[in-house]
């Protein structure tokens, strides 16, 4: 949430939608020197960081109550530090387990849910169209990973990434 509300921010504050300042040319060359957009793509990794918390809070808060706990915590790569945190009381074992997994890639976000409970389908639902969006949300979340891998590993930016996106994206 605190991510979220740091784009949200960030957004506001920076006037990233006034064209006026740093017109858009959409001339690529021309729009990767441009402080707007480069501002729209450092945005990325936040909204990816609030999207990752929110299935990893609430995949931690289904694991309490899933009937396949048992096998799940055996099956879970629990580190030393890990146990340490859990034996002196600073982080529940349900945290541990979810600590080392994926939340970014959707394809494992679904396993590891439907691990919980067969009847999850993240996949299916987050594919459903939703209002008048041309986007589905699963979509979206894949486009949202890759663009951050491309920004993070790659050091490329996005200059179709306008300001208007990030306010769909968050």
């Amino acid at each position: 949430i605190n991510n979220i509300k740091r784009a949200k921010h960030f957004t506001h504050f920076s006037d990233l939608n006034n064209n006026e300042k740093y017109p858009i040319q959409n001339i690529d060359f021309m729009d990767s020197m441009n402080p707007k957009l480069l501002a729209t793509n450092v945005l990325v990794p936040y909204i990816l960081s609030a999207i990752e918390e929110f299935f990893r809070s609430t995949y931690i808060a289904l694991l309490k109550y899933s009937g396949n706990k048992e096998s799940i915590i055996q099956n879970a790569r629990i580190q030393g530090a890990e146990l340490l945190l859990i034996d002196q009381g600073i982080l529940t074992v349900p945290e541990a387990v979810a600590k080392w997994m994926n939340f970014q890639e959707m394809q494992k976000v679904n396993q590891a849910f439907k691990q919980l409970d067969k009847k999850i389908d993240l996949h299916g639902t987050l594919k459903k169209p939703y209002g008048r969006k041309k986007e589905n949300f699963w979509s979206m979340l894949i486009r949202i990973v890759e663009l951050r891998h491309d920004i993070i590993h790659r050091a490329e930016m996005d200059t179709t990434y306008f300001p208007k996106k990030t306010g769909k994206d968050n």
